[in-house]
Order: structure tokens, then sequence, then C-alpha cells
């Protein structure tokens, strides 16, 4: 039990230790563990520790009117353990147990093994515990997510490994965060669309965040890691959801900008929903098909011996106007008549060269990762 209420309760900057340090089972520093610069060869464990000094909850009853408790989301708390540019060779390990009065900084640090946190009991505020410019190779999050943010700004880890309580809430900063792999397990890709959402709300929420509300690392990062695992379709629901929160952000004032990523989103998926526009051409196919054979039916260029306008020359007219290249040559037989005619054999052409652009887009990207 240490204790220190002006600073530091335990401090090791610069110790090179030769094996593992263990501060669990009941230890306690009221006060900051600090050890900047340290190297520890071994494994380093805070299990059942209780880190940083615990502010008192005043009595709502004997408060004075419109104060807040000391321990509110709005107040800021300092550091509990404060380990900057530390190398740990093994595990971290603080996955039962562990209470921090404070913010965790592993800012700029690494760990060769497993960094595991508990982070149910993690008090700190605005910074539940900052991982920035962190190395890692394994990060495992478990517990119901703090009041404050978990912040892995450009941080870096082979593997990321998180609760179910952290893809349904809390606040977590992806900002430049990369990671070869990310658990999948028990993972929907709506609930990792979620995650990223929550992800550009915290980055907001920090002081040299993000002021927009939209940054594309983080749905890149992501995507990158499903493609990698071979799930294709995640990784185009993932760069859909990248589109969509660029379009929500982005501001009416742009209102040609969001009336024209409305228009891809809709008709395309913004090219990542290949089926979307394959519906789409069927649509548009049954739709001219129905068009030309009982309304604005066309009237043919020449004077040739049949001039009835046949269902099998709707469907080949309809299709050689969808059709970017088709040898059809129907148009070179039939032209549309005026008013309608026209303009539904023009919509046609233009959706049929976006449309049909899409799906050769989609097929190529599958062939090339194959």
């Amino acid at each position: 039990h240490l204790s220190n209420t002006d600073g530091a309760a335990l401090r090791l900057d610069r110790a090179e230790i030769m094996s593992s340090v263990y501060c669990d089972n009941g230890f306690s520093a009221a006060g900051e563990v600090v050890a900047i610069g340290a190297h520890v060869k071994g494994s380093v464990y805070l299990n059942h520790a209780e880190l940083g000094r615990a502010r008192p909850v005043p009595d709502a009853a004997g408060a004075p009117p419109g104060t807040a408790p000391a321990t509110a989301p709005s107040s800021r708390t300092g550091d509990a353990l404060r380990l900057v540019r530390t190398r740990i060779d093994a595990d971290f390990g603080c996955w039962a147990g562990f209470v921090a009065h404070g913010t965790v900084d592993l800012s700029r640090s690494s760990v060769g093994g497993e960094l595991t946190l508990l982070v149910t009991e993690l008090n700190g505020y605005p910074t539940a515990a900052d991982f920035t410019n962190g190395r890692f190779t394994v990060i495992t999050i478990s517990g119901e997510p703090p009041p404050g943010l978990l912040d892995f700004t450009k941080a870096k880890a082979d593997f990321f490994r998180d609760g179910a309580a952290h893809w349904r809430g809390g606040g977590i900063i992806l900002d430049e965060f990369e990671y070869r792999a990310i658990d999948m397990t028990r993972v929907t890709v709506r609930q990792r669309e979620q995650w990223l959402r929550r992800a550009m709300v915290a980055s907001q929420r920090k002081a040299d965040g993000d002021p927009d509300g939209y940054l594309p690392q983080p749905y890149e990062q992501l995507a990158a890691a499903y493609r990698a695992a071979g799930d294709d379709h995640a990784a185009r629901r993932i760069q859909l959801a990248k589109n969509r929160q660029r379009n929500r952000v982005t501001s009416w004032r742009q209102w040609y900008s969001k009336l024209w990523n409305f228009l891809q989103d809709g008709l395309l998926g913004y090219g990542y929903a290949p089926l979307r526009a394959l519906t789409w051409l069927l649509v548009l196919f049954t739709v001219g098909v129905i068009l030309f054979r009982y309304g604005a039916t066309p009237y043919p260029i020449a004077d040739v011996h049949q001039h009835t306008f046949t269902l099998s020359d709707s469907v080949g007219y309809t299709l050689d106007l969808i059709l970017p290249t088709s040898a059809l040559q129907e148009r070179q037989v039939w032209q549309s008549s005026s008013g309608l005619g026209e303009i539904a054999a023009a919509s046609l052409v233009v959706f049929g060269y976006l449309l049909t652009a899409t799906v050769f887009a989609a097929v190529a990207r599958v062939l090339q990762r194959n």
C-alpha cells in the first residue's frame, strides 16, 4: 500500500527490470504510478490493484443546489498509471479487479506480448485509457465501456479484440489506428458499422480530434482487415458505410453533392452493391419493354415491309438502349417517338452506361482479388 497525495506513489522512470513486475493481489497506490522510459524484460501484472486517488462522492442531500458530484463525467481527472515510452517485452495484464481513479496512459509504449485490459473500473475522464502512438502485438479489451474515451490514435497492433459491450456502446477513438487483424467472431458487420460511427463521434470529443465527424482511414482499415480475412462482402459493406458517413456529415450548403451522393447510394450503393445495380437494370429493362410496346411505340426509320412493332422488337430495342455496346443494332431500325419516348430512350442510355459500368467494375474487383 503506497500513498502520496501530492504526486507519484511509485516512480520507475528509466528502470531496467530483468524479470517481471507484480503489482497485484491487493496492491494499492494512492497517487500516480509512473514509469517513463522503463524497460521490463518480462511481464507486468496489475490484477486486483487500485491506482490513483479516489474522489469522494458528495452526499446528494447535503450537496449545494446545482452542484454536480466530483465523479461526474464533466470533471477532469489526472493520471493513475503513466507508462510513457515504456517497453514491456512480454504481457501486460489488468484483466481482473483492476481499478484506476484516473487515466491509464500507455502512449508511445510497446508491449511485445498480449495487452489485456479490463476497462469497467477505469474512472479517468475525459480519457480513460491512452494508447496513442503505442506498439502492441495483441490488444484485448474487456468489461463494460468506461465513461471516458479509449484513445487508439496512431497506435499499431497485430491483432485487436474487444468484447460485446464495446460493439454496442462506449467511446473509442480510432484515428489512424492500424491493425492487421480484428476479432470477427460473434460480431456482425452492422455492429462494426455502429462501432465506427461512434468512433467518429468520439473523435469530435477529443481536443485535437476530427472536427467534421468523418475520417476515411478507420473505415479503410476495417475494410482491409475483412478483405485479408477473405470476406469481400463485409469489406464492401464497410466501404459503403464510409461513403454514407461522409454524406451524413456533409452540409446542405453543398446540396448538389448531397443529392448526387443520395443518387449514388440509392442506385449503385456507391459502386459497392453490384446486385443493387443489377436489380435496377432488370427493373429498367422491364419498364422499357412495357413502355415501348404499349405506350410510346417507336416507328421505323426506313420504309420496311413490316411496320408492326412487336414484343420481341421491344425487347431488342430496350436492350440496345441499356447495353453500352450492343450488336443488336435495333436503334438503326427504330426511332423513338417524340416526347415521352425520346425522354425514356435517353434515360435508358444514361442509366444503362452507369449501371452496367458498376456491374462490370464489381466483377473486375472479384477477378483481381482471385
